[in-house]
């Protein structure tokens, strides 16, 4: 189990598989995330507050990360997403393809599969401003946030 988890209460550790270590404070140098849907569980679920390492941004191929999608003065727009893989794009240059789920969840039912939205390539040398962290937990006990907009980020 998890070191921060061994902090805590007998009555909010569970036996269920949990990918992601639980935490029962957002520490230092990192932010809460809420999780607006499904499309990451059972390691994330909707409702619940992911927790961003923001010093983290090592590129690491199938961890979840949080990124901006776009960037305003009145909100930023903010994005879970799992790095997949480089493309080789034009000359040469490397680019990020990441996924907005996990494989089988989310996206749209097509010829009884369920395909996941992909996006990219984000060009290599645009991940270090694009990326706000990679996730690492979870805040136990759970958020009792609802789905909403994630762009709302904690601390």
């Amino acid at each position: 189990m998890a070191e921060n988890a061994k902090k805590l209460p007998a009555a909010v550790q569970s036996d269920e598989y949990r990918a992601l270590q639980l935490y029962d404070h957002v520490p230092a140098l990192h932010k809460g995330v809420i999780v607006t849907d499904d499309d990451f569980a059972p390691h994330l679920r909707c409702g619940e507050m992911a927790i961003v390492d923001t010093t983290d941004k090592e590129i690491q191929f199938g961890e979840l990360f949080v990124i901006t999608l776009a960037e305003n003065t009145d909100h930023m727009s903010l994005a879970i997403v799992q790095l997949l893989r480089e493309k080789i794009c034009d000359k040469g240059a490397i680019g990020l393809m990441y996924g907005f789920s996990l494989q089988g969840n989310g996206g749209l039912m097509y010829g009884g599969r369920r395909l996941r939205y992909v996006d990219g390539p984000l060009g290599i040398e645009h991940w270090p401003g694009k990326c706000v962290g990679r996730i690492v937990g979870v805040l136990t006990p759970q958020w009792q946030g609802t789905c909403r907009s994630p762009s709302q980020v904690w601390p």
